[in-house]
């Protein structure tokens, strides 16, 4: 008989629908598309509150709107989180709409006397919020239950991943940045050290590069660093550990903004070698964190200096790669013709992987007593379309292998790849 009664409330529905009324079905209405507050509770669970915290408010339906939760505890809410939740209610309609008067015993029969979990949301303008309960599941299909105060006397048939939403810890609607208000194109100097340093490394930002302080001198590589600060400004946390951290510290950070803010975090291992714990100067709770967002600063010195001969705007400005040499007196040129391709200036294109090698190789390691008397034996210069210099490099030659000096690491001379070697052989200077 319930069944019947039930059947009959979806045809009256499908009537209804047909007549063009089913925009009144929203769960939640265009006219609450400006929300004050919400409240979500399981059963048996804590309440939750969370308040519009955008200024001047209320808070629309996005994802990128402030919230605060006020209850259980005062913290900042996960904007995706709560604003994809209201935007789906906003966005869903019930799949079918039926009398209460059809289904006898109807509280008990769909677990409408104790909802499993209720949702109140207060719009602007509305003396009233809005409260919707979610019951049994379905016996046919993936929806529960549901009472809307939208529409008494119905009972409502809508997706379970509704209720799957709201059932949730406080961790997944809490803020899980680390550094809430942090921004990494504002930072402007950083300091790390982790267990395997024994001393910090420090950088700090000079317009559009980084430069090494500390161990050492020298420009940084600007994608590594550039990597490193947007991960740290953007370090959000996978989990909260309930105890405080009190193991030995493995790594320490500090970035240092334009406006001479500062942002700390320490890093401790865990049992579980798959992430360690974080606390942020910013947040009042110790945060669990994947392995992988740590370990990318365990990192050398040597790994994070530019190891490039040029940088994609110098070589993007070449034009021209000449080779100078000392014995015999000669010149060696490349030109880049209109596709980009370098060829020897005689017309010979059997060469042109030798500019490619140079202007792209990296550095394998950095040496700091090769023998003062083998001087420069060669010069390599890069030049612009009008022939003006962008870059010079000494090259030397010691037991088969290239080394070069490019003037910012003074004193330090650095090898090149052995592939880059064997393409030097043949120049008399060298030999």
């Amino acid at each position: 008989i319930a069944l019947c009664r039930m059947c009959a409330g979806i045809c009256a529905t499908e009537k209804k629908k047909a007549k063009g009324e089913e925009a009144q079905e929203k769960l939640l209405p265009g006219d609450y598309a400006e929300v004050e507050w919400m409240e979500i509770q399981a059963l048996d669970g804590p309440l939750f509150r969370f308040e519009c915290a955008e200024e001047p408010g209320p808070c629309t339906l996005a994802t990128n709107i402030k919230w605060q939760v006020t209850a259980p505890k005062k913290m900042d809410a996960d904007s995706v989180h709560v604003g994809s939740f209201l935007a789906t209610l906003a966005g869903v309609s019930p799949s079918e709409v039926f009398s209460q008067e059809m289904v006898k015993d109807w509280r008990t029969q769909f677990s409408l006397d104790k909802p499993a979990v209720v949702a109140r949301i207060k719009a602007k303008g509305k003396i009233e919020p809005v409260e919707i309960s979610f019951g049994a599941t379905a016996v046919v299909g993936n929806d529960n239950y549901a009472l809307s105060s939208l529409m008494p006397g119905k009972v409502l048939a809508v997706p379970s991943y509704l209720v799957r939403a709201i059932v949730r810890d406080s961790f997944h609607w809490r803020n899980k940045s680390l550094f809430p208000g942090l921004v990494a194109e504002e930072v402007q100097a950083m300091e790390w050290r982790h267990s395997q340093l024994a001393t910090p490394m420090r950088v700090e930002r000079r317009g559009e590069e980084w430069f090494f302080l500390a161990p050492g001198k020298g420009r940084a590589d600007p994608l590594a660093m550039n990597g490193l600060v947007s991960g740290f400004a953007n370090w959000a946390a996978v989990g909260e550990e309930d105890k405080a951290a009190t193991g030995k510290i493995f790594l320490e950070a500090t970035v240092t903004t334009s406006e001479k803010k500062k942002f700390s975090l320490q890093v401790r291992p865990t049992t579980d070698k798959s992430k360690f714990v974080a606390k942020s100067s910013q947040r009042d709770w110790s945060a669990h964190v994947e392995a992988g967002e740590v370990n990318r600063f365990v990192r050398s010195y040597p790994e994070l200096r530019d190891s490039r001969l040029l940088r994609s705007a110098e070589l993007s400005q070449a034009k021209k790669l000449e080779i100078s040499l000392k014995e015999p007196v000669a010149t060696l040129t490349w030109e880049k013709d209109p596709n980009g391709a370098w060829k020897r200036f005689n017309g010979n294109e059997g060469e042109e992987d030798l500019v490619g090698a140079f202007a792209g190789a990296e550095v394998k390691s950095h040496e700091k007593a090769l023998p003062s008397r083998l001087g420069p034996r060669a010069l390599a210069k890069f030049l612009d379309g009008d022939g003006k210099l962008i870059r010079e490099f000494p090259l030397y030659r010691q037991s088969g292998e290239v080394f070069f000096t490019t003037g910012e690491f003074p004193g330090e001379f650095r090898r090149l790849s052995p592939r880059f070697s064997k393409l030097l052989e043949g120049l008399a200077s060298l030999k």
